[in-house]
């Protein structure tokens, strides 16, 4: 199965390389592919996209994921080419989550009924889309967030025999990582709401498979909620921000977390990694409560631990003054 990895590596490359190529060669294109501000190609997110297809092809995933990935593909796509309204945009990420909910991805909690289950879905994917989106802000982020994230879901996925999230996770960790290359600071290819809303609704639709994983404890159930603690908990600070300042949620600003370590005088460099040990230790704590045998204090102390630096930061930051 390791072959996916190499698979969505090697494709990523020779995808990259020609984003690349393409962006500053066709001239005639270049007022749609390149970042007015930054002269970047903006569309690095194809080649992301179109190199974890290639590996999951190799696996044989279901048609409905094809489906619904090839949707949230087209949609990032026209986003990134004619940048849609914030209603148009959430209208068709809504489509993508009810068309997976009534295809089987979808919860099953048992103590409400399947309406309110096919909701909760609903509202779990287009929240994982956006919020990975959202973060979408500093070269590397998104990338090196979705690497750490893949590694973690391999990882729980192998521990519960789940074969299919396996290959998920393995196809979509070497696109990411091929794509960290280049996006990297000083980045040469942006991800684009291509590459940063395919990340959310694989996360997403990964997590509700793996709740249904056979393992031994139930424990284990919360890890994929711990997994995403990170891009959960931004986009939460994102709304409070925006709240309090009187923002709309659909209005850019420089409210994220992230940048407001930019106002407290850190290195874009600096503020990634910081980023990326978040979310290693949410990781982390949810490896632990998986592992962990009899008990999952580990995990929990982790996780508070990780919960009480994230808050402790979150309540400095919020103190920062951002511009609009």
């Amino acid at each position: 199965m390791f072959n996916l990895f190499l698979v969505a590596f090697a494709a990523g490359l020779l995808l990259g390389f020609s984003c690349l190529f393409l962006s500053r060669r066709a001239s005639f294109l270049k007022g749609i592919l390149m970042d007015k501000a930054t002269g970047v190609s903006k569309i690095g997110g194809v080649g992301l996209v179109l190199s974890f297809f290639l590996a999951i092809y190799l696996f044989g995933a279901p048609w409905f994921l094809y489906v619904a990935f090839g949707l949230t593909f087209l949609l990032g796509v026209f986003d990134d080419i004619f940048v849609l309204s914030p209603f148009k945009k959430l209208s068709a990420q809504v489509v993508i989550a009810l068309f997976l909910a009534f295809a089987g991805v979808r919860t099953d909690i048992i103590f409400v009924p399947p309406a309110l289950n096919v909701l909760i879905t609903v509202a779990w994917i287009v929240v994982l889309m956006n919020a990975f989106n959202f973060l979408d802000i500093l070269d590397g982020l998104a990338a090196g967030l979705g690497v750490i994230t893949s590694l973690a879901f391999f990882f729980v996925a192998y521990r519960t025999h789940n074969y299919m999230v396996m290959a998920l996770a393995l196809s979509l960790l070497g696109s990411d990582l091929c794509f960290l290359w280049f996006n990297f600071p000083r980045a040469r290819l942006y991800m684009g709401d291509t590459g940063s809303l395919f990340n959310g609704v694989v996360f997403a639709s990964m997590a509700i498979m793996l709740s249904y994983a056979p393992h031994g404890r139930e424990m284990a159930l919360l890890t994929p909620l711990l997994i995403l603690a990170l891009p959960i908990y931004d986009f939460i600070f994102l709304i409070v921000m925006r709240f309090k300042a009187g923002r709309p949620l659909t209005q850019k600003s420089r409210d994220h977390f992230v940048l407001r370590f930019l106002g407290r005088g850190f290195t874009t460099l600096q503020a990634v990694l910081l980023m990326f040990l978040f979310n290693a230790l949410f990781c982390a704590a949810a490896v632990l409560f998986l592992e962990s045998s009899g008990s999952p204090a580990a995990g929990v102390l982790l996780f508070i631990f990780s919960v009480g630096a994230w808050l402790f930061a979150a309540h400095k930051l919020s103190s920062v003054k951002v511009n609009r």
